[in-house]
C-alpha cells in the first residue's frame, strides 16, 4: 500500500462548488467599496466561505 494515497475530494462536484463559490464571494468582499467597511465582518465571512470546501475536504 502507498503511503502517498491521495483522497479523491478534488473529484467530488460539491467540493469543487464549494472551491468556486468561495472564489465569488472572496472577489465581490474585495470589490466592495464603502466607507463603513467592517474589516472583520469580511474577515469572517472569508474564514466561512473557504471553510466549507476544508470540511468536504
Amino acid at each position: 500500500m502507498d503511503i502517498k494515497e491521495e483522497f479523491g475530494f478534488k473529484e467530488l462536484i460539491v467540493w469543487q462548488k464549494a472551491i468556486e463559490f468561495a472564489k465569488h464571494v472572496i472577489e465581490k468582499i474585495e470589490k466592495l467599496n464603502s466607507e463603513n467597511r467592517h474589516y472583520r465582518i469580511m474577515e469572517q465571512t472569508e474564514s466561512a466561505v473557504t471553510s466549507i470546501a476544508a470540511n468536504i475536504a
